[in-house]
């Protein structure tokens, strides 16, 4: 028997084994919640049984890790509802020092380092210094964690990534759960459902409750579907087929970002959308109909805001004169430690409200970064960020006219870079994991898609 066959063996025998454990493992969970009306044990039984099983599936396809990831942290407080709570609310984490477990066991020996992991790798050992450097510590390392951690979502992508048709199905992976989201999120908002929602109730807007669904926060809701919502928009854009599905899932995920009344949010959607059409139009490669389509959309948009009289524009107004005082008020304090900044943690909410009733916050993530890492670490954040954007665009200049399931991926994450580039200065989104996973993700593509250039 040759190799080939015994690979293939390999791989069903593998498979089949990853099936019956999925299968045992929601048969034992059935079982036993029935028995005990705790989910929670349920699963902890289960997971003892079919974990071995599933682990070496997992060992064997370490990318599913990264699936798992993609699909199962922007539902993070849908499964806190259902019973992950205490030790299994760690389930992000705990799925993330796996999958860099697996990266460094499986690839270690063959990783080539570029310019943009250099850079990254940079920016984590200067944030890891300031927090050890920290005058308190304990905040100074907890901002480590929200600035770095997530960065191992880069590692696994960009080592396990390796293959056009990989990429694909990652991006699959995002619009699933991006839809999964959305919908939760109008069920919300129109039918004013609180079930799984796990932040405070915020206040109505126009008579609708702001959508967060699994979130805790309708400006995390907003800005992670506006950042997803490159990708069904760029195959919309490029593709030839399903016209109609991809218009269905594109206005699912809009009617949810307008139902989170996040201003940062609305305001992404049309950078994003004004990035992709500039390059259709700078590459000649467009469905002219659809560009059309586009472009009376923003018309009638335009217009409605107009015709609905003054409530919009105060409702925007309010937002940016309230975001620039802030701002002023954050650069003052940047000019006091200007090169090193005032320690890692010291301005983000989530560390420092249980402590602290009086945290300031910067309200642009670009300016939390400024304040709390000084200038040296707002250049390399920025750096990684060019180094980004450049490669793509040198990717999408290289791409054939006529390969358009090429230069739809590359376009939808160059235009969600931007995207989220902008959000970074008008909010503070990418201090929640979902945002932060989801830029870490794109950036990992753009060092797959320089190794495949480099074949």
């Amino acid at each position: 028997m040759g190799n080939g066959d015994q690979r293939a063996r390999g791989i069903g025998h593998s498979s089949l084994l990853f099936a019956n454990g999925l299968m045992v493992s929601a048969v034992l969970l059935c079982l036993v919640y029935l028995s005990s009306g705790s989910f929670s044990f349920a699963f902890v039984v289960a997971l003892g049984v079919a974990g071995p099983i599933v682990l070496l599936k997992l060992y064997n396809r370490p990318v599913y890790i990264l699936y798992l990831l993609l699909f199962l942290v922007p539902l993070h407080g849908f499964m806190v509802k259902l019973g992950f709570s205490g030790v299994l609310s760690y389930w992000k984490e705990i799925l993330l020092i796996v999958g860099a477990f697996f990266v460094l066991l499986r690839s270690f020996a063959h990783l080539k380092f570029g310019r943009l992991d250099l850079l990254i790798i940079c920016f984590v050992v200067y944030t890891g210094a300031r927090a050890v450097l920290a005058d308190d510590i304990v905040t100074g390392l907890s901002g480590l964690l929200f600035y770095t951690l997530y960065t191992l979502v880069y590692f696994m992508t960009s080592t396990m990534i390796r293959s056009e048709k990989r990429i694909n199905t990652a991006l699959q992976v995002v619009v699933a759960a991006s839809v999964a989201l959305a919908i939760g999120g109008i069920c919300q908002s129109v039918f004013n459902h609180e079930l799984f929602m796990t932040g405070v109730v915020e206040a109505k807007r126009f008579g609708y409750t702001r959508a967060s669904f699994s979130v805790g926060s309708s400006i995390v809701f907003g800005g992670y579907l506006a950042t997803a919502s490159s990708i069904p928009l760029a195959r919309l854009l490029v593709g030839k087929s399903r016209t109609w599905s991809r218009l269905i899932v594109l206005a699912t995920l809009y009617g949810a970002i307008v139902l989170s009344f996040t201003r940062v949010a609305w305001a992404q959607v049309l950078v994003i959308l004004v990035v992709q059409l500039t390059v259709f139009l700078r590459l000649r490669v467009f469905k002219t109909k659809v560009i059309l389509l586009l472009n009376a959309l923003l018309g009638f948009v335009a217009i409605g805001f107009v015709l609905s009289g003054e409530t919009y524009f105060e409702f925007f107004e309010a937002g940016i004169l309230d975001r620039l005082d802030t701002w002023l008020l954050a650069i003052r304090r940047v000019g006091v430690h200007p090169l090193f900044g005032q320690d890692p943690g010291t301005t983000i909410w989530a560390i420092n409200a249980k402590s602290s009733t009086n945290v300031f916050v910067t309200e642009s993530y670009l300016v939390q970064i400024a304040l709390e890492l000084g200038l040296v670490g707002l250049f390399l954040y920025l750096a990684i960020i060019w180094c980004s954007v450049a490669t793509t665009f040198r990717s999408i200049k290289k791409t054939p006219t006529g390969c358009y399931q090429h230069m739809m991926y590359k376009i939808a994450i160059v235009s969600a870079l931007l995207g989220l580039l902008f959000n970074m200065l008008f909010a503070q989104s990418m201090n929640a994991w979902v945002v932060n996973m989801m830029f870490w993700f794109l950036v990992g593509l753009v060092r797959t898609i320089s190794r495949l250039d480099a074949r």
